[in-house]
C-alpha cells in the first residue's frame, strides 16, 4: 500500500475526471462514466471504491474499473479488508466476501498515484485518498480533523486530489500561505467550478463521494459527486458536480 504510482498523461487527455468515493454504488459510477465519456478525457479513482454496499456490489465495480482501465489508489475501506472480507456494509445484505479477483485488485492498490501531463508543464496532480496520520497509519478528515494549511505544508504536488470526507470541496493556498476554500453542498446549482493560477496557487480537490453522499447540518446531498480539472484551453480549470442519474 505504500508505494506511489507514476502516471504520464498522453498529450491528447485535455480533462482529469476525479471521482470520489464509489463505495459499491455501480449504478451511479456507469452514469458518471457515461455522462463525461470523452476521447479527450481520463478518470481516476481516489479509492474507497468498496465497502457499505455488500461484497459482490464492490466487486462489480471493481470490474467496472477494470473494463474502462481506470487507476485507483486505496482507501481506507480497501485497507481494512482482511481476508477478502469487508469491514463495513449498511444494507439488508449481509454477504461481506469480495470475489477473488476483486481481492487481489484490491491488494495491489498504491498509497499514492502522481500525474504529469505536457499541459501543465512541470506541474504535478497528486491523487491520495486523504491525508495520512504515518504514526497511525490512518487517513485524515480534511478540514475536521487536519486544517488545509498542514496539508499544504505536509504534501507535494500542485493539485492534490483527495475523498474520504465525501464532502465536495476545494481549497487553495497562495505564495504567502492565505487559504481559500467553497463547498459544493452550498451551491444550489450542483456545480462550482474555479479558474486555476498554477504560477500563483496550489490547490486541493475533495472529490466528494459517488456513493455515500455527505450532510452538510439538515441538508443532504442524495446524490453523488465527482471533479473535473481541465487540463488545457486557456486557463486551466476545476470543477465539482453532481452525478445526473
Amino acid at each position: 500500500m505504500g508505494r506511489t504510482d507514476f502516471i504520464g498523461l498522453d498529450p491528447k487527455i485535455k480533462r482529469l475526471v476525479v471521482l470520489g468515493d464509489i463505495h459499491g454504488e455501480k449504478d451511479r459510477l456507469l452514469a458518471c462514466l457515461q455522462s463525461e465519456r470523452r476521447e479527450d478525457t481520463a478518470f481516476v479513482s481516489v479509492g474507497d471504491n468498496v465497502g457499505y454496499n455488500d461484497g459482490p456490489a464492490s466487486s462489480q465495480v471493481w470490474r467496472i474499473l477494470r473494463d474502462w482501465r481506470i487507476p485507483s489508489v486505496c482507501g481506507n475501506h480497501e485497507a481494512w479488508i482482511r481476508g477478502r472480507r469487508l469491514w463495513i456494509v449498511a444494507g439488508p445484505s449481509k454477504e461481506l466476501l469480495v470475489d477473488d479477483d476483486a481481492y487481489a485488485w484490491i491488494m495491489g492498490l498504491p498509497l499514492r498515484i502522481e500525474m504529469t501531463t505536457p499541459h501543465l508543464q512541470e506541474k504535478r496532480s497528486v491523487v491520495q485518498h486523504a491525508p495520512l496520520d504515518r504514526e497511525l497509519q490512518d487517513w485524515l478528515y480534511l478540514h475536521n480533523e487536519i486544517p488545509p494549511e498542514s496539508v499544504f505544508r505536509q504534501m507535494p504536488g500542485d493539485i492534490l486530489c483527495f475523498g474520504h470526507t465525501h464532502k465536495a470541496a476545494m481549497y487553495s493556498v497562495d505564495e504567502a500561505g492565505d487559504v481559500d476554500m467553497d463547498f459544493l453542498a452550498v451551491r444550489p446549482s450542483g456545480v462550482l467550478s474555479w479558474e486555476l493560477d498554477m504560477s500563483q496557487k496550489r490547490y486541493i480537490l475533495d472529490a466528494g463521494s459517488i456513493g455515500r453522499p455527505c450532510r452538510k447540518g439538515d441538508r443532504v446531498l442524495d446524490v453523488g459527486t465527482y471533479g473535473v480539472i481541465e487540463l488545457s484551453g486557456g486557463a486551466p480549470k476545476m470543477s465539482l458536480t453532481v452525478i445526473q442519474a
